[in-house]
């Protein structure tokens, strides 16, 4: 397979996305930005993946005091729908680290993945707390001093705290947080707000489907108990000046905690949909079957994708797999589903055909979807990458019976 790319070549074969689905996205886009304070990770994609999902995910939430799934899920401005929202969990050992108190203040699941609101606040008031993922903007390594936390790269705001957390007492640094089942981190995607300087509140989206761990060497016990006792591992340390993502540097931890959680599981109802006019070929892939869950949290879609030739991407097993390939939809009115997270699992050893997992936010489905793909292309030249926009086509759904 000729993995030599030609971007011009790729920018003239493809049509810019219309005027119509510019807006749209920009309207979306808008607003995630009049709440700042939100910022998310998925820790199973690659780097690359993340930033650039970073820069298109997510509504955002406002500062309160009380900031819970619902929050994350729709905006703390946003109506909210009537949920089974899980309160007053059973926990264990939630205050037993010196530094800071844990409290897992509710969850809400749909039966595939579960939501969960978890404050980290500091024990002394003269202390401060930043997620680990925050903190390399509050060090530059060229000039060799903190600066205030900027908007980020991935364009999702700017810490209002930074000053404070600069000048605390202590700032203390909330590094990986595991949610352990069966001896496997069960956490597909975070999310986080601050709600004071001392003040941390993080969204853990665990996945519940067995389908995501299929391709691991070794996965948890399925299906998943209902109740769903998790283990909390949060890790802490202390900013010392230092950037921790600087090649070479190593943290000292400053403690680990072990927090015992049990939620529920709950199917809250399904809407499922297959695509009826498939297979699609795209340039250099092809879209076989497509299928949709609608659920009253979340559009999940998978799509199994082909890889046919050249595509844009670095030297890999699979140049789909390298570059990435990922799809925003519109629906009939127009309206832009931002992609919050996605993951492409290859089928092949050779890694020719994949599912391609993507997470939207909830929305109702009507008989017809406008699919947008897009596809990054390093640029060498720049050494940067570029985006794509392949050519959109449209999906025509069929409501299945359950």
């Amino acid at each position: 397979m000729n993995k030599n790319i030609n971007k011009e070549r790729w920018q003239q074969a493809y049509e810019p996305a219309p005027a119509s689905f510019r807006r749209a996205m920009a309207r979306a886009l808008d607003q995630t930005k009049e709440e700042p304070n939100m910022r998310r990770f998925t820790r199973r994609a690659a780097a690359l993946t993340v930033a650039i999902l970073l820069a298109l995910a997510g509504a955002a939430v406002a500062v309160n005091q009380s900031t819970g799934v619902l929050d994350f899920l729709f905006g703390s401005d946003a109506p909210k729908p009537d949920l089974p929202l899980q309160t007053g969990l059973p926990q264990i050992n939630a205050n037993a680290m010196g530094t800071v108190s844990v409290k897992v203040r509710d969850a809400v699941s749909d039966g595939i993945s579960l939501h969960m609101a978890v404050a980290f606040t500091v024990k002394d008031p003269k202390d401060a707390i930043l997620i680990d993922y925050d903190e390399p903007y509050l060090y530059d390594p060229g000039m060799e001093m903190y600066r205030e936390l900027p908007v980020s790269e991935e364009g999702q705001g700017q810490n209002p705290f930074a000053t404070q957390a600069k000048h605390a007492n202590r700032c203390l640094i909330l590094g990986t947080t595991m949610a352990n089942y069966d001896g496997f981190d069960l956490v597909s995607d975070v999310k986080w707000t601050y709600e004071a300087p001392g003040v941390l509140v993080i969204d853990y989206v665990i996945d519940l489907r067995e389908s995501t761990y299929r391709t691991w060497a070794s996965k948890p016990s399925f299906p998943l108990p209902d109740p769903l006792k998790l283990v909390l591992t949060p890790t802490l340390w202390v900013l010392d000046g230092k950037d921790v993502y600087a090649a070479g540097y190593k943290h000292k931890t400053l403690e680990q905690g072990a927090i015992e959680v049990t939620v529920i599981c709950n199917d809250l109802g399904q809407r499922r949909y297959v695509a009826a006019n498939l297979p699609y070929e795209g340039e250099d892939y092809r879209v076989e079957d497509a299928t949709f869950i609608a659920t009253p949290l979340a559009v999940y879609a998978t799509y199994r994708v082909v890889d046919t030739g050249e595509f844009p991407g670095m030297e890999s097993t699979s140049p789909l797999n390298a570059g990435g390939l990922y799809f925003d939809l519109e629906d009939e009115n127009g309206e832009a589903l931002l992609l919050r997270n996605a993951h492409l699992l290859p089928e092949t050893d050779e890694a020719i055909s994949f599912r391609a997992e993507h997470y939207y936010p909830a929305h109702a489905l009507g008989d017809a979807l406008t699919v947008r793909p897009r596809a990054y292309v390093f640029d060498e030249e720049k050494q940067d990458w570029d985006t794509v926009y392949l050519n959109p086509f449209t999906l025509k759904l069929k409501e299945e019976s359950r």
